[in-house]
């Protein structure tokens, strides 16, 4: 039945909606138009597949075969004596999953599940009744199709056997005219039979067309005989004739069928009434021929015929005043028309049941929005999110169909692992230890919660298989009651030690097992994309003029700042955070602020200056105006940072963001690294310099310095080459000014020598190696002390005291390191002399 209903239903559709623009446009475009679309309804039902589309014209036609399904559900319930359980006819063995006698009632009963319920609802009267009625009514169905085309084809049979014994047409006058009219139709030299002796003219044959005329015609008239069946040779519109009697043997029952098959009839002879009126010319003298062609019988379903009946003819004439050359503007609108239609009618509606949505959710982390989950729209594309009353108060999300029913709920339990809880001595903090048996905790909560173990008979708790990084394992719980599927729940643990738990459940008999597990597999973390860091090749950076030169100074911020928005626009993201795509609108380079912290916190130096560009000469930081345009401007909700304004278009605008960027040497050659943008809240309590400082030293210690002192190391201290190699890798190394091996004795040791700055102007004409200074010659801002003007500056050096620890971590050896570090207008050098990594530095 479904396959008689969906056909049904997808004909009248577009049998409807191509009438109807037929008749809105009706003398708007050529007769060949009205053809044309009629090809439409033919490629939607030879189309056994078709792709789906949101602007389908049948995601606005009730599914009739669902309604069917639904009425047919609803008679077979109403027949379930009271207190009788309703068992769907699927489920059982297969979809559960269980054996045989798993799914048995703990009151005794036994067999497989459904048992002695299921045979009820088989021996229903009403749907022994339906069943009976759907076989009477295909076979009906199959039985008037099969009769209609037998009919129609001994029909044609008896027609083609009358016509086989007709004389061929000898008369040269006749045939030099068909001949003449074959070069004015352009298929001239088309060996084309014609015979004579027809009671009307017809071209009758699918594959080999043959011309039958009537001797009624005189010679002037047999030529637009023969101009109007040479159009329907051109046009094979035999093949198309049968074609559409197919479709009308599929749908022989539909009135709709046998109205679209006599105008499709009809506007087959109007066009090739245009067609042959475009070639003669002469409208007047082809209008008095179809007078003369007036039948009182129609031609056969398999022949075209220029004869037809009395009214048929009257609509035909009056057609050819409405002939008109095409210009261009309207084959243009027509070709238009039709494929907007065809976008309409050959695409599916949207399998709701496919399609999936994001959704942000807090799973394990307790956290709103950390992670997301992947869920199918048929359980709702609406959903509401309600904080619940008992711990751990993650805000639960439950699903409703569109009538209100709900579908499906994500919940949260609490996992009691304090028999795992060990106290580390010596102090009160606490941590865990050993395995944890889930399976045992799961069916803990379930009795303790007992709102739905006491109503069922029996609760089967299986594990189930995890191909997630996102999770530790997965476990599957279903509840029964008189043999029936009454409640399934899917918990979710995300690690080794999980105290709260995501757990999906349904009661909904819709919604399958596997589809309720595939889901609830999807939850994963949602990335950050502001963790991204793109990188590119970086150069030499050279200012001829003032003699700066910065190795791996020059690189392309445009680039990397785009990269790092298209990953934004790439993440896989909820509708409240997702962007759709970004527009930069400016990038301006800027200076250090030379501001001083406003705190005092860790790391910060009171009252003095944060030379940035000096500690990482390769840094840069960029003012970028951008904007981040949301996916869907309605669902977006991610506010958090500050720092932007929300256009009145939804779009996400940052007008003054703060982009830091930073170049390291990796593997022989200088790699550049978009570094992310300064937080708000980090620029308001550090203020500008620091904020940049303190978001390279987190990148060059948590993801280079690892690598370096791994792919560096120094085995001997006596090794000059590899010693230099680990010292070019760590800050202020373009400052370095040679270094001095003590190996000969005991304790062995290094010292290093750094230079920053100078006071003499760079002769280009005497050369000498390029070094990384300040920003020009005699500008010596950032070096030194903002409090003591005669010192170092304490940013700098606490990175020679850092630098001093990354060398006893690097030389295997190494006993001392000594540090001398001298500028023009420092008092006296700077030294640091370190005996082992566990003391502290003197100056």
């Amino acid at each position: 039945m479904d396959f008689l209903i969906h056909m049904t239903m997808i004909f009248s559709v577009t049998t409807i909606l191509i009438l109807a623009i037929k008749l809105i446009f009706k003398n708007k475009f050529t007769p060949g138009w009205h053809v044309f679309i009629w090809v439409i309804l033919m490629v939607r039902l030879a189309s056994p597949m078709l792709p789906e589309s949101d602007v389908s014209v049948f995601n606005f036609v009730p599914d009739w075969s669902e309604t069917y399904a639904d009425f047919i559900d609803h008679k077979t319930e109403q027949q379930i004596s009271p207190g009788q359980e309703a068992i769907r006819p699927d489920q059982g063995n297969a979809e559960t999953g269980l054996d045989e006698n798993t799914a048995a009632a703990s009151d005794g009963s036994s067999g497989t599940a459904g048992g002695a319920d299921q045979k009820a609802f088989g021996e229903s009267p009403e749907s022994s009744w339906f069943r009976f009625g759907e076989k009477w009514i295909l076979t009906l169905y199959w039985a008037g199709g099969a009769v209609l085309a037998a009919g129609l084809l001994l029909s044609y049979g008896r027609l083609l056997r009358r016509l086989k014994h007709l004389p061929l047409c000898r008369d040269a006058e006749v045939l030099g005219i068909l001949n003449e009219c074959q070069e004015q139709a352009g298929i001239g030299g088309k060996q084309i039979l014609l015979k004579e002796g027809a009671d009307s003219p017809i071209l009758a044959g699918i594959f080999r067309p043959v011309i039958y005329i009537s001797e009624k015609y005189e010679p002037e008239e047999i030529k637009h005989v023969f101009y109007h069946e040479l159009c329907h040779y051109k046009g094979k519109d035999n093949i198309w004739n049968a074609l559409a009697i197919a479709v009308l043997c599929f749908n022989w029952f539909n009135p709709l069928a046998w109205y679209a098959f006599k105008t499709f009839k009809y506007d087959l002879e109007v066009y090739c009434d245009y067609r042959a009126v475009r070639l003669t010319g002469e409208r007047k003298a082809y209008a008095e021929l179809l007078l003369k062609t007036v039948s009182a019988n129609s031609p056969a379903f398999f022949v075209n015929g220029l004869e037809s009946g009395e009214k048929e003819v009257s609509r035909r004439i009056k057609k050819l005043a409405y002939f008109k050359s095409p210009k261009l503007w309207g084959s243009i609108a027509g070709l238009l028309l039709i494929g907007i239609l065809s976008v309409f009618c050959l695409t599916n509606a949207s399998d709701i049941s496919s399609k999936k949505q994001l959704i942000s959710v807090c799973g394990p982390a307790n956290e709103w929005g950390a992670y997301m989950l992947e869920v199918p729209l048929s359980w709702g594309k609406d959903y509401e999110e309600v904080i619940p009353e008992q711990p751990p108060y993650s805000e639960n999300v439950v699903f409703h169909d569109k009538n209100g029913k709900q579908t499906v709920e994500l919940t949260y339990k609490m996992l009691d692992l304090a028999e795992n809880e060990t106290t580390l001595p010596d102090s009160n903090v606490k941590s865990l230890s050993g395995s944890v048996d889930y399976e045992q905790k799961i069916n803990q909560v379930i009795k303790q919660s007992g709102a739905y173990s006491g109503k069922a008979d029996q609760i089967k708790v299986k594990k189930l298989e995890v191909d997630s990084s996102e999770l530790w394992e997965a476990y599957q719980v279903k509840y029964w009651k008189a043999s029936k599927l009454i409640r399934t729940e899917i918990y979710l643990i995300a690690g080794k030690y999980t105290r709260i738990v995501p757990v999906l459940c349904t009661e909904n008999d819709k919604i399958t097992g596997k589809e309720l597990i595939q889901t609830a597999l999807t939850l994963k973390k949602v990335e950050d994309p502001s963790q991204y860091r793109p990188k590119e090749k970086a150069d030499m950076l050279t200012d001829a003029k003032t003699g700066i030169g910065v190795p791996g100074g020059a690189y392309d911020v445009s680039k990397l700042i785009q990269d790092y928005l298209q990953h934004y626009v790439d993440t896989k993201m909820p509708p409240d955070r997702a962007v759709k795509a970004f527009k930069i609108y400016s990038l301006k380079e800027i200076t250090p602020a030379k501001d001083i912290p406003g705190i005092i916190d860790e790391g910060v130096i009171s009252g003095e200056s944060v030379p940035w560009h000096i500690i990482y000469p390769t840094a840069r930081v960029y003012q970028v105006d951008y904007e981040l345009i949301p996916e869907d401007k309605d669902k977006y909700a991610d506010t958090a940072g500050g720092g932007f304004e929300m256009t009145k278009e939804g779009h996400k605008h940052y007008q003054k963001s703060y982009a830091v960027f930073y170049s390291y040497l990796a593997e022989g050659s200088y790699e550049a690294v978009f570094l992310g943008f300064l937080h708000e809240s980090s620029l308001a309590e550090y203020g500008m310099d620091y904020s940049v400082l303190s978001r390279i030293d987190g990148y060059y210690e948590q993801e280079i310095l690892p690598q370096v002192l791994e792919d560096a190391r120094v085995q001997y201290v006596g090794d000059p080459s590899a010693v230099g190699k680990l010292l070019g890798l760590l800050p202020l190394h373009e400052y370095t000014n040679g270094m001095e091996l003590q190996t000969k004795e005991e304790p062995y040791g290094i010292t290093v020598n750094y230079k920053i700055g100078r006071a003499e102007p760079y002769d280009m004409e005497a050369g000498g190696a390029l070094s990384a200074w300040p920003e020009k010659d005699g500008d010596l801002s950032g070096i030194y002390s903002k409090r003591a003007p005669s010192e170092l500056n304490f940013y700098i050096e606490r990175q020679l005291q850092k630098n001093t620890q990354y060398l006893f971590s690097g030389i295997d050896n190494v006993k001392s390191v000594n540090i001398i570090c001298e500028s023009p207008y420092l008092k006296h050098n700077y030294k640091l002399v370190y005996k082992d990594p566990y003391n502290e530095g003197s100056k």
